[in-house]
């Protein structure tokens, strides 16, 4: 990482439009929660991330969120009432900071820890964008990100869960 900066720099490149393909894993042996983001063109590769103890945000060369790791257990989330998602328009958002380190987010998820909520600044105010399946970027102003939901999060061992389903999605992308 090169710089490290307060803030989460965006551009909401286009809406509404159609959203990435996405799941969210938790893999039990490293006690991380992966999710990867697919988009129409499926052979984005990674180019840079923004990166905090706990998280890694991953993205391709067009600034895309291609996959998001969180590294911090699930076990020290903070419970919270009320995590769920509001409709959102889909939208093509784009990362503009590039190899940097953030401070350490809010980690929260609902009773069950099948949703979670990243707190990089206050989302009260903040608008609701869908990026994927099951991904919703809570943006400020249309200039920062301040909070990342992810909806439906499975649990995964040994990375199997994962692998089936990046097998079919490849499967979906062959047969167009």
């Amino acid at each position: 990482m090169t710089a490290h900066i307060k803030h989460i720099s965006i551009r909401i490149a286009g809406y509404p439009v159609t959203p990435g393909i996405s799941a969210a894993f938790y893999q039990a042996e490293e006690e991380a929660l992966m999710v990867p983001i697919i988009y129409e063109n499926p052979r984005a590769q990674f180019y840079s991330s923004v990166e905090s103890k706990g998280i890694s945000l991953q993205c391709d060369k067009d600034g895309r969120l291609i996959f998001i790791n969180i590294r911090k257990p699930r076990r020290l989330w903070i419970g919270e009432r009320g995590i769920s998602a509001t409709p959102s328009p889909p939208a093509d958002i784009r990362i503009l900071d590039f190899r940097c380190s953030i401070n350490e987010p809010e980690f929260l998820c609902d009773r069950k820890k099948t949703r979670a909520l990243i707190k990089f600044a206050e989302v009260h105010s903040c608008d609701s964008f869908q990026l994927a399946d099951n991904v919703f970027l809570l943006v400020h102003q249309r200039k920062t990100l301040n909070g990342i939901y992810i909806d439906t999060i499975h649990p995964d061992r040994a990375g199997q869960q994962m692998k089936n389903w990046k097998d079919r999605v490849s499967e979906v992308w062959s047969a167009r």
